[in-house]
C-alpha cells in the first residue's frame, strides 16, 4: 500500500493518507506487529504539506508519545476544517504546482545550483589506502559553522513558536541551511577557499583540505610519524568527544567498514528477511551494496548480470520472477551474508621506488572487468601484493565486446 503525497493543503488527499495509513495498520495487526505507531506517523508525516506538519508537531508537543488514535483524530480534525475552510501553502523546497505551471517559487527554485566540485569519492577512498598511519573526522555540525551574507540572509527566513497560543515569530536563518540547492556547493567552497587563504601557514593542512576531504569528512594519514606533544589528554580521553582510537569495533567511513585495531576493510550488508522475488526487490538490494573501490566486483557483477536480464525481459517493477531466475538470485542473496566475513587489510604497501602495478581485464558476453594490483618488493627480498581497485560492467546487448577494449583502456 502506498500512500499520496502533497504538497498543498487538501482535505481529499489527506483523507487518502488517513485511509491509506489505516490499511498500513489493519495489515500489520493482522501479522500481530507490534512497535508500529512511531513508524506509521513518520511515514505518513512524509507525505503531507508543511502546514499541516506543523500543526501535528504544535499539536503533540505537550504529549511525551502520541499515539496513532491521537494522529487519526488529529487528521479528521483537519480535513473537517480544510474542508470548511480551503487554502495552499508552498513548502519550503518545493513549489505548489497547477497543472503544469508553477503557481508560486520556492526558494530552491530560484537558487543557482554551481557545478559539483566536491571530491572524486573513488580518489579519496584510494588514497586512504596508501598511508601507513591514517585517521578519520568529520566536521561537526559544518553547514552550521558557514555564514550566510547578511544581504541573503532575508531569503531564508522561517516561522516558529513555542506554543500554539503564541504569536508566530519571523526569523533569519544565518548560516548555511541544510536542504537548500546550493549547501553542498557552499560547504566545499568554503573549504577550498581556507585552503587557499592559509596555504603559506599551514601548507600540509591546506593539502589535506583540498584532498582528503568528502564534502565533511576527511580520510588521511602519514606513512611517517614524527615527534607527538601535546600539554593533553583530552585528544584521547575526552568523555564528551565521539574520538576512538584503534578500537575493535569497525566504524563507518564514507560507506566502508573500517576496523581500526586490525587495520582491515570489512562489508556489512543490511538485506531484509523473507524479501519478495520482484525485479523492485533486486534493485533494492543491489543499492545497498556499496562499493567504492570495487573490491566486491566478483559479487556485485552478478547482481548487474541478473539486473540487464530483468531489464530484458520487459517486467514490471512488481512482477514476480521466473522460477530461473528466481533461484539464482535467492542463492546469490544467501551468499551476501559471508561478506560480513570477508577482510582486507586497509593498507596498500606501495614504496615510490619499488612498486610495480599489475593490471588484468578480460570479457566475456555478459560482463567485463578490470583489476589492478600493486607488487612491492622490499629490501630483505620479500615480496607484498595487494589488490588496489577493480570495475567491472555489464556486457552492452549486441554483445560487442570492443566496449570491453574500451573499458580497460579507460580503466588504466
Amino acid at each position: 500500500m502506498s500512500l499520496p503525497t502533497t504538497t498543498k493543503i487538501d482535505a481529499a488527499v489527506l483523507r487518502k493518507v488517513s485511509d491509506g495509513a489505516n490499511e498500513i495498520v489493519r495489515g500489520l495487526d493482522a501479522v500481530n506487529q507490534t512497535g508500529r505507531d512511531c513508524w506509521i506517523i513518520y511515514l505518513a508525516l512524509e507525505k503531507l504539506d508543511a502546514d499541516t506538519r506543523r500543526r501535528w508537531i504544535e499539536r503533540s508537543m505537550d504529549k511525551d508519545s502520541p499515539t496513532l488514535d491521537d494522529f487519526f483524530k488529529f487528521l479528521d480534525d483537519r480535513c473537517e476544517e480544510l474542508e470548511l475552510s480551503k487554502g495552499e501553502l508552498v513548502t519550503v523546497g518545493k513549489a505548489a504546482t497547477q497543472g503544469d505551471k508553477p503557481k508560486r517559487k520556492a526558494l530552491n527554485d530560484t537558487l543557482f545550483i554551481r557545478p559539483s566540485i566536491q571530491r572524486d569519492l573513488f580518489v579519496v577512498c584510494l588514497r586512504f589506502r596508501m598511508y601507513k598511519f591514517v585517521f578519520s573526522a568529520d566536521i561537526v555540525k559544518m553547514f552550521r559553522q558557514i555564514w550566510v551574507s547578511s544581504k541573503h540572509r532575508d531569503f531564508q527566513r522561517i516561522i516558529w513558536r513555542e506554543d500554539p497560543s503564541e504569536q508566530i515569530k519571523h526569523f533569519q536563518l544565518c548560516t548555511v541551511t541544510y536542504g537548500t540547492s546550493c549547501a553542498p556547493f557552499l560547504a566545499v567552497r568554503v573549504l577550498e577557499q581556507l585552503a587557499s587563504d592559509h596555504r603559506h601557514e599551514f601548507p600540509n593542512a591546506a593539502k589535506i583540505l583540498l584532498e582528503d576531504f568528502y564534502v565533511d569528512d576527511v580520510l588521511t594519514g602519514a606513512n611517517k610519524l614524527g615527534k607527538w606533544v601535546s600539554n593533553t589528554n583530552s585528544i584521547t580521553e575526552d568523555p564528551d568527544s565521539s574520538t576512538q582510537l584503534t578500537q575493535s569495533s569497525p566504524v563507518k567511513v564514507l560507506g566502508l567498514y573500517w576496523h581500526p585495531g586490525k587495520d582491515t576493510l570489512t562489508y556489512n550488508v543490511g538485506l531484509s528477511a523473507n524479501p519478495s522475488c520482484t525485479k523492485r526487490q533486486v534493485l533494492s538490494d543491489v543499492s545497498r551494496i556499496f562499493d567504492p573501490l570495487g573490491l566486491m566486483a566478483p559479487v556485485v557483477v552478478q547482481f548487474k548480470i541478473l539486473f540487464q536480464r530483468l531489464w530484458l525481459l520487459n517486467l514490471d517493477w512488481d512482477d514476480p520472477l521466473l522460477n530461473k531466475l528466481a533461484d539464482d538470485w535467492l542463492k546469490w542473496r544467501a551468499d551476501l551474508d559471508t561478506l560480513q566475513q570477508f577482510q582486507l587489510p586497509r593498507l596498500v604497501v606501495n614504496d615510490a621506488d619499488n612498486i610495480e602495478l599489475h593490471g588484468f581485464s578480460d570479457a566475456s558476453i555478459k560482463a567485463y572487468a578490470a583489476v589492478v594490483y600493486s607488487r612491492v618488493i622490499h629490501d630483505d627480498g620479500s615480496i607484498s601484493v595487494s589488490i588496489v581497485a577493480a570495475k567491472t560492467r555489464v556486457a552492452h546487448s549486441s554483445n560487442n565486446l570492443c566496449h570491453a577494449w574500451n573499458f580497460a583502456e579507460h580503466f588504466y
